[in-house]
């Protein structure tokens, strides 16, 4: 699945775009490319200190599109857990019990 971010800088649109990446049925991260090239690669949640996915493609999706916002004003790209709680991310690292059939 590929995903077109129309984020604008002037007249021009973005020179990134984001692409939604699934590792079976709910592993879901992300990577953004620019111009053409892979530029980053989250399979991960950022800032939290576990391996986690993230739940949903929106999810992914909101997060890939805030560090793109921050790199089209030329910000570090970097993500923080507030950040993330704000976006309604789940971050927490307990590990949640699997239900039984």
């Amino acid at each position: 699945m590929f995903i077109w971010v129309g984020i604008l800088t002037g007249c021009q649109p973005s020179t990134y775009q984001v692409e939604i990446l699934t590792f079976g049925e709910a592993s879901i991260g992300y990577k953004i490319n620019y111009k053409g090239k892979l530029f980053i690669k989250q399979e991960y949640i950022p800032s939290i200190p576990c391996k986690r996915y993230f739940e949903s493609k929106a999810d992914a999706k909101a997060i890939a599109n805030l560090m793109i916002a921050k790199l089209e004003k030329k910000e570090m790209p970097s993500i923080y857990k507030n950040e993330l709680v704000t976006n309604g991310i789940d971050t927490n690292c307990v590990a949640l019990p699997v239900k039984q059939k």
